[in-house]
């Protein structure tokens, strides 16, 4: 082959991994002016949709609500073939007996909301209305296109690129593995969940120590981008998406770096999966830029339109099992507050606290503050009507740097082989919202 052909090849390569890269970043991060309006793309995409095609997402929902409850019950209940025997139906539809009721619940709750039958205290404007109308529209949206778009950032070499020249840093800053780089980014720019899954099985292959795993697990496994980007939206920030989410990963590093110190963390033993033993060659030696940018180059000529068809599943499933959960337990968790005062006894202690920083809606901050131990999406359904910046802002973020949600993450975290049990993962909870909150309230003091 010639000098000039093979250059042409190089170049290509190269290009490969710098256009999509960019692309992704542009997409998730980069805010984009467009009818008067400054925000990220998927903002303007969300915004676009809302007002042309509220009505037909909504009524979407009607149909993947009843799917959902027909399909969950036969590969659930009576495990038939044709869903037990399709890994992709599988996924989706054959789940333990809590998470069905809940799923089916939820589902059912949507299509009462929709229909407008059932008790007020449901349907209504302030609790169930204000969940599907007002959020679930939005989320079909975002997850949507946000996971069809994902790829440019995780498959094109970006997350080896910058994880490769983050090795060093982790077992310096972090005392894990250089490897876990990698894992944190992709979990924030893709999915938390997953992060606790794919470090969970690197425990049990003997690549990390237990008390390596629980940091990373505890620490790393931030929700995705995609779904900040969307509360962003909803609480008026996506035109300083930027700011939302660096905030988000400011708060999430030095946390890490403060509970990798702690006994939270520290009293679990540098010990290896009993029976597996240590399987990790060292990897934490400096990489250079070229060394990354090749490994990246690398990554990117494997990637093809695959990388973009395999999102499909993931999106068919968020469809049918997340966003029942989420009406689920956002609106019951509207309906307990609207009914009882149980989220304000809980949320009293911190109330003089938020009212001594001067912290506007002080009460409501207080209750979206803890509330978010449930679900994570509960603390924005709380605090997106609050006139106030800076209240949407503190609230928003820590939604995220919480990470310990039982709806989800905390769940995850008692089924996974690190054996923790629900009093270990509400005190990660609580120590990361400890942590967070003095953090996040300078940086809302100073920005916003």
């Amino acid at each position: 082959m010639s000098t000039i052909s093979m250059n042409q090849v190089e170049n290509k390569s190269k290009a490969k991994f710098i256009i999509p890269s960019l692309l992704g970043i542009a997409l998730f991060l980069l805010p984009i002016p467009y009818k008067g309006q400054t925000t990220v793309m998927l903002g303007h995409i969300n915004g676009i949709v809302k007002n042309h095609l509220t009505e037909g997402v909504l009524f979407y929902g009607v149909i993947a609500s009843a799917a959902t409850i027909v399909m969950s019950i036969l590969g659930s209940v009576f495990n038939l073939s044709f869903i037990t025997e399709n890994k992709v139906l599988k996924s989706a539809f054959v789940t333990g007996s809590l998470s069905l009721l809940v799923r089916v619940a939820g589902a059912i709750m949507y299509m009462m909301v929709y229909f407008q039958v059932g008790p007020q205290l449901l349907i209504g404007g302030d609790t169930g209305g204000l969940v599907v109308n007002d959020f679930i529209g939005s989320l079909f949206v975002t997850f949507t296109v946000g996971n069809l778009i994902l790829p440019f950032l995780l498959d094109f070499g970006l997350l080896e690129f910058l994880g490769n020249l983050l090795k060093p840093v982790m077992r310096k800053l972090f005392n894990v593995p250089g490897r876990s780089a990698v894992d944190a980014i992709a979990s924030f720019v893709g999915d938390g969940t997953l992060g606790i899954l794919v470090t969970d099985e690197q425990h049990a292959q003997g690549y990390y120590t237990k008390r390596e795993a629980t940091l990373i697990a505890t620490c790393f496994s931030v929700v995705g981008i995609a779904f900040t980007a969307f509360v962003a939206g909803e609480l008026g920030f996506s035109s300083r998406f930027p700011l939302f989410y660096g905030t988000i990963v400011f708060t999430s590093f030095t946390v890490a770096l403060i509970m990798s110190r702690l006994p939270i963390i520290t009293k679990y033993p540098d010990e290896y999966m009993e029976g597996v033993g240590k399987q990790l060659k060292e990897d934490d030696k400096k990489v250079s830029v070229d060394e990354a940018f090749d490994i990246a180059v690398d990554k990117a000529q494997g990637a093809d339109i695959g990388a973009f068809t395999k999102m499909l599943p993931s999106i068919f499933n968020i469809h049918m099992t997340f966003i029942p959960v989420i009406v689920f337990v956002g609106t019951c968790g509207l309906m307990v507050a609207e009914a009882t005062p149980i989220f304000s006894i809980i949320a009293s202690p911190l109330v003089p606290v938020f009212e001594f920083l001067n912290i506007p809606d002080a009460k409501l901050v207080a209750e979206a503050s803890l509330v978010g131990f449930t679900d994570m999406y509960l603390p924005t359904i709380f605090i997106k009507g609050s006139e106030y910046e800076i209240s949407r802002f503190i609230v928003g973020t820590l939604s995220f740097t919480q990470l310990i949600f039982m709806a989800e993450t905390g769940s995850i975290l008692l089924k996974t082989k690190m054996n923790f049990n629900f009093l270990e993962v509400l005190g990660f909870f609580l120590a990361r919202t400890a942590i967070s909150l003095p953090i996040i309230i300078i940086i809302a003091k100073l920005f916003v």
